[in-house]
């Protein structure tokens, strides 16, 4: 869940790979309107599962969004969309899910748990970086300074957050900020191995498909806790987060911001990815008492320049499908 995405699953820059030029554009008072209002579902999101963790078990509620989420896409997409996916398709759609959602929704959810709201926002942005990167090794994309430059800011704030050491930093809180962060490598992997069939089919469509075939793999893992969990004790604030987390980080957020990207830039999209740890630091300062560190700080500053050089303050540039 980054914050869930994910952390959302989606994030705004997520799906920029996955857009060609943009539509005519709507008044620039409701394109501005619609992305501070998608940083907001995201920004909340890392808070909202702070919130369901403290009653669901991190397997349990990815079980939970995953599958209730895709439920709601796939509906959602047969009103919107009603695309018609090839038969030899939905194996790569099925293989895709395994980093677009398993790798993305467990990891997140995991790391989540073992750290704090803030962080895991701010590692969650890393998420152009990371596919930027991909795309690079796997020689999709031609690197330039400025994408080098970008690339090493990102992975010095992430180093910091991580903490090198032990001692410095508690194990468990380092353990779930790595998790947070391989949850946003994951997702930038589907993006990269994902685009030809994220140019080929909408986003939405393709985002329904992936979320139904994780489900197959998320929900036995996740089963066994919600088995055993007492359902009576869930307090009304947890399910409040779970209904947030899903209707509101998940499927209104992806909606919006699925629009957004047909119609705004995915560059200026991008630059809007900032108000994401605002919004979550705001919230976790207030609901949760979480107060940032020095640490998570220093790593933020190294990390949004990272993405600033690496994505939104790029001028040139051809990407290259294989």
């Amino acid at each position: 869940m980054g914050p869930l995405e994910r952390g959302a699953f989606f994030n705004p820059i997520r799906l920029g790979a996955a857009v060609s030029t943009p539509v005519a554009s709507p008044a620039a008072w409701v394109a501005v309107f619609v992305l501070i209002l998608v940083q907001l579902l995201f920004g909340a999101l890392s808070v909202a599962g702070k919130f369901a963790l403290a009653a669901f078990p991190p397997l349990g509620l990815a079980a939970l969004r995953v599958v209730v989420s895709g439920i709601l896409l796939v509906i959602i997409e047969r009103i919107w969309v009603r695309e018609r996916v090839a038969p030899r398709h939905l194996a790569l759609l099925a293989l895709y899910s395994l980093f677009g959602v398993v790798g993305n929704q467990v990891l997140f959810i995991s790391g989540l748990a073992r750290t704090e709201a803030v962080p895991a926002t701010v590692l969650v942005t890393t998420i152009p970086v990371w596919t930027l990167l991909v795309a690079v090794v796997l020689g999709v994309e031609r690197p330039g300074w400025r994408k080098y430059a970008g690339v090493t800011l990102a992975l010095v704030g992430v180093a910091i957050m991580v903490g090198v050491t032990a001692a410095a930093f508690r194990l468990d809180v380092a353990l779930g900020n790595l998790m947070v962060t391989l949850n946003a490598l994951s997702y930038a992997i589907y993006l990269v191995i994902a685009r030809r069939l994220l140019r080929e089919y909408d986003a939405l469509t393709v985002a329904a498909w992936t979320f139904l075939f994780g489900s197959l793999v998320i929900v036995p893992l996740g089963l066994p806790d919600l088995v055993g969990l007492d359902w009576g004790a869930v307090p009304a604030s947890a399910w409040l987060a779970l209904l947030y987390i899903i209707l509101g980080g998940t499927v209104a957020a992806y909606a919006l911001n699925n629009w957004a990207l047909r119609h705004v830039a995915s560059t200026t999209v991008a630059a809007y990815i900032y108000l994401q740890p605002i919004v979550a630091t705001a919230l976790a300062v207030t609901l949760l008492g979480e107060r940032p560190t020095l640490r998570t700080l220093t790593g933020a500053l190294f990390i949004f320049a990272g993405v600033w050089f690496a994505v939104v303050a790029r001028k040139s540039g051809r990407v290259r499908i294989a």
